[in-house]
């Protein structure tokens, strides 16, 4: 049998019931700690933040003990370590302070997941009908965002979303440069919508 074009012996493998029980322990962990940390308010406080740290452990851990496919010692402690050390950089950047790990943030993200279809489809009718042009410009934005969580999902969300790109972020003075394709996608990010639901969503 091969992964990913390499061969995989038969001990490295995990069986099907171990990977289920395995993902059941991990779901039923990440499931009583999402409820404590997107259901409730959160309180930017110490046990919050351990939940935060919890959560974070587990799901990196998680994934990566599932989608691996080994179960030797090695691949465990390389897995715990590397888990350990995305912990340490969220840590440092401050991210399990930044207020906003709720259901407002899930909301976001289907709301943006919604935009890159409808944006894909703007595009795509301007590839496929020859009477529409392009026309690519540059497009100023004030930003009302606060934190530099805000900053970063408002510059990536431009990027993600087809036809637009972040281009430049000055935080002093809040304004972020922005290219797009058509003059579609330069109104809607001039309306200010995008911005308001990151403001929104990380407040």
């Amino acid at each position: 049998m091969e992964f990913c074009g390499l061969p995989i012996s038969a001990r490295n493998r995990l069986s099907l019931s171990r990977v289920r029980s395995i993902f059941l322990k991990v779901f039923a962990n990440l499931s009583r700690i999402s409820f404590i940390l997107f259901c409730k308010k959160p309180r930017v406080g110490y046990k919050y933040i351990m939940y935060n740290k919890i959560y974070i452990f587990l799901l990196l851990f998680g994934c990566y003990y599932i989608f691996s496919g080994y179960n030797e010692p090695f691949f465990i402690v390389t897995g715990i370590i590397s888990s350990f050390l995305g912990l340490y950089v969220a840590v440092k950047m401050d991210v399990l302070k930044t207020p906003g790990m709720n259901m407002k943030i899930l909301r976001y993200w289907l709301w943006l997941a919604k935009e890159i279809v409808v944006s894909s489809m703007q595009v795509l009718k301007h590839i496929w009908m020859p009477d529409l042009k392009f026309q690519p410009d540059f497009v100023y934005l004030k930003t009302t965002q606060e934190h530099e969580m805000g900053f970063a999902i408002y510059g990536n969300s431009i990027t993600l979303t087809p036809g637009t790109v972040c281009v430049y972020i000055d935080d002093d003075s809040k304004i972020i440069t922005a290219h797009s394709l058509t003059e579609e996608g330069r109104d809607e990010l001039s309306s200010g919508n995008m911005d308001m639901r990151v403001k929104r969503a990380v407040s």
